[in-house]
């Protein structure tokens, strides 16, 4: 199964994610992030703003600078076509992991993108 975060997306848990911090902190805090879920680092576009992963499903990650504020979308693919909701929890962990080393802002703050 494949998920895919964005600004407007009608269930709350496939919302962007956004986190105070600079563009630099927020890559070295996925990179770390990848490493404690035991996700392998691909490939890593820092012009494009994207990280591709793989571990036990695949994960292209886009960050979306504003300022201060970084934005965090995840497109996930389980490999699968009914993954008991895997996808759904690799997304709430990995979301979840993150906010331990940055500061959190909010869900879906940026409506006019997406």
């Amino acid at each position: 199964m494949y998920y895919e975060t964005r600004e407007k997306h009608p269930k709350e848990y496939l919302k962007t994610r956004y986190y105070i911090a600079t563009f630099d902190e927020i890559v070295r805090v996925i990179r770390k992030v990848c490493e404690t879920l035991n996700y392998r680092i691909l490939n890593e576009d820092l012009t494009r703003r994207e990280i591709f992963v793989e571990g036990d499903c695949s994960i292209v990650i886009t960050i979306s600078p504003f300022g201060r504020e970084q934005g965090i979308d995840l497109n996930v693919d389980t490999y699968t076509f009914f993954d008991f909701g895997k996808g759904k929890r690799r997304i709430k962990e990995f979301y979840a992991e993150v906010a331990k080393h940055v500061s959190y802002k909010g869900v879906g703050l940026h409506g006019w993108t997406n």
